[in-house]
């Protein structure tokens, strides 16, 4: 049912739900979903959880949480990447009411993502001049040119816009000698989906005419145009058919034979729909020259056992052929016609100076002083065709074995493909951060860098939490969640993993120093003539130190809810909730190597489950600077 391009009143009400959802959040990389027609936007926040935006050119835009982006990037794809990278979105607004939708951004090349939604559609980034950087495909028409280099324009506006439609404009519907739709649908820039919903809801017959409305009806269309883009009107609905998601409308509506479901937001209803689609082409894609052989192997299953079926046949005939012959051989020499007229459907010919007993294309030489001589040929090729029918038969087992290895294949990549594309679990929000679990079950969570510092005791320190911090310039600040009721081994721990984490690491330390506040005892509030920076705090009152700390620790993996995540902290901390975990200590290993043998290692330990983890996880838990495995779990 759903026409597959989201038309300009679910674009008004998606972008309305786009910017306010996804300002302030940063570009973080750009995939293909489908390569030259669909992306997908990673995006980050310093306090929210990671989104994935999607932008299907000439169909859709929404946040999903399932994983649709590929391996691998072009070169076009990598254009995206450059003029993207480190945005910040700012503002994202639609053009008018026409589906094309602008996405802003500060501190990247490109200063606008503009995707439009008709046509064929097209994925359009400009700079700060509105002069085109790259875009999804370039062309030239009588009414602009897209192409790098050129200013963007928009296409020539169709027909009145419906925010600015007033009674006036609506009045030669009164006159249209057909239905009033059709005007509404020449006239006004109005998607059908809606405008076919307009008899009903201003209570007149479907295919009224335009002359059979009055000024009352006129204002009752007016109106409900005006009820389109209002947002206290909209109440996503999905719209089901056989328990299969196939539409989708910004409010309830009785469509005939479709059950409707209320959706929590209109992108959840758009991601329920267009996600699916994208899936499926997927799908599809990857698996279709398995599915095509396939079928040409049933093909030729079908023709074999149609053969083998017709030999069986025939085979059966000339035994019984075979047997008539025998059984009325005396009429050969009494009545010879009514001996040829028993043998129907066979037939016997003359041919020169011979006879011959034919049926379909099997001849045999029919000798009428030998007529046995006949049967034993139409018995042996009776016999043959037996013969040949096994062969066939063979043929046939060997072609199903051949199918059934290609439907494995089939399985294998459903499955391979949902694990793939399946739904990514939102985290939790301490996942953003580094974090563990102490052996008394308290939460620690700690900064990355001066954002997330600034994040995590800006949103989530409570008066029960206390504040850990290294003794040492560039260290983060880690909260222990209720750590007012702390023992001291989780005292000992976050200390630990305040130490770790700061600059006494990238120093080759083998141990270090850090004090514990409670929150009363921090501000962001500088000393007159002073400034705090991102990141940074005043600490008034006593420190409470905790002094010779190890710099060392564990990294394991650690179920959290529906999903694994990596986890590193304190070796004792690691070991409690983790059965397999690797201790590292400062040394000279890049990061991206030593995350590369953590991966192998839990591959070997933990088994298919660490493949649900992007391997930027396994280098984004590791401290500061180079690392060195001391030493596995069990050694």
């Amino acid at each position: 049912m759903q026409d597959q391009t989201m038309n300009n009143i679910e674009l008004f009400h998606q972008t309305r739900w786009l910017d306010a959802n996804l300002r302030e959040y940063y570009v973080n990389n750009v995939y293909w979903a489908i390569v030259n027609r669909a992306i997908v936007i990673r995006l980050h926040h310093p306090a929210n959880p990671e989104k994935r935006l999607v932008i299907d050119s000439g169909r859709a835009i929404w946040v999903t949480e399932t994983k649709l982006e590929e391996e691998g990037a072009d070169q076009l794809l990598r254009q995206f990447r450059k003029f993207l990278s480190r945005g910040k979105i700012s503002r994202i607004e639609q053009f008018g009411t026409e589906r094309i939708i602008g996405i802003e951004f500060v501190g990247s090349i490109a200063r606008q993502l503009i995707a439009e939604f008709f046509g064929r559609g097209n994925i359009v980034l400009v700079d700060e001049r509105n002069v085109i950087l790259t875009a999804l495909e370039y062309y030239q028409t009588r009414h602009r040119i897209i192409a790098p280099g050129k200013g963007y324009t928009t296409p020539p506006e169709r027909g009145i816009d419906p925010l600015k439609v007033e009674a006036h404009h609506l009045r030669p519907i009164l006159k249209y000698e057909d239905d009033f739709r059709k005007w509404i649908g020449k006239n006004l820039a109005l998607p059908k989906k809606y405008v076919d919903m307009l008899p009903k809801l201003i209570g007149v017959k479907e295919g009224t005419l335009g002359r059979e409305l009055d000024e009352e009806k006129l204002l009752k269309i007016l109106n409900k145009i005006k009820e389109f883009f209002m947002e206290e009107n909209v109440k996503p609905t999905i719209y089901l058919e056989d328990s299969e998601v196939v539409d989708f409308s910004i409010f309830s509506y009785n469509f005939e034979g479709l059950k409707c479901e209320g959706a929590k937001s209109l992108n959840e209803a758009v991601d329920k729909i267009y996600t699916k689609l994208i899936l499926k082409e997927k799908e599809i894609g990857k698996i279709y020259p398995i599915v095509r052989e396939k079928e040409r192997i049933e093909r030729s299953i079908g023709d074999l056992s149609r053969k083998k079926d017709e030999m069986l046949e025939d085979s059966e005939f000339l035994s019984e052929l075979a047997n008539k012959i025998r059984e009325d051989i005396q009429l050969v020499y009494q009545d010879y016609e009514d001996f040829k007229k028993r043998l129907s459907p066979a037939k016997i010919m003359s041919e020169d100076d011979s006879e011959k007993l034919v049926y379909k294309d099997y001849s045999f030489i029919f000798d009428r002083n030998n007529p046995l001589k006949t049967c034993s040929e139409i018995y042996s090729r009776a016999k043959a065709l037996v013969e040949d029918s096994r062969k066939i038969e063979e043929s046939i087992r060997g072609l199903q074995n051949e199918i059934e290895t290609l439907e494995k294949k089939i399985r294998a990549r459903e499955k391979i493909f949902e694990k793939e594309h399946k739904k990514v679990y939102e985290k939790e929000w301490f996942e953003k951060y580094r974090w563990f679990y102490t052996t008394e079950g308290l939460l620690a969570v700690g900064g990355r860098d001066a954002s997330s510092n600034e994040a995590i005791i800006k949103k989530y320190l409570e008066e029960e939490d206390i504040v850990f911090h290294a003794d040492i310039v560039g260290a983060p600040f880690f909260i222990l969640k209720r750590g007012k009721m702390a023992g001291e081994n989780s005292l000992k721990e976050t200390a630990t993993a305040a130490v770790a984490f700061s600059n006494f690491w990238k120093m080759g330390a083998s141990a270090g120093e850090a004090y514990w506040v409670y929150k009363d005892q921090i501000s962001k509030q500088a000393p007159s003539g002073q400034y705090m920076g991102k990141g940074a705090f005043m600490i008034t009152g006593r420190r409470n130190y905790i002094r010779n700390l190890p710099i060392e620790l564990a990294v394991g993996i650690i179920r959290v809810k529906e999903h694994y995540s990596v986890v590193c902290g304190p070796v004792d901390a690691i070991k409690k909730y983790c059965e397999n975990y690797l201790v590292i200590v400062p040394g000279n290993e890049d990061k991206n190597s030593v995350a590369k043998k953590l991966v192998r290692y839990f591959f070997e330990k933990v088994g298919e489950n660490v493949k649900e983890i992007p391997f930027e996880e396994f280098i984004q838990a590791l401290p500061p600077g180079g690392c060195k495995i001391k030493r596995y779990s069990g050694l």
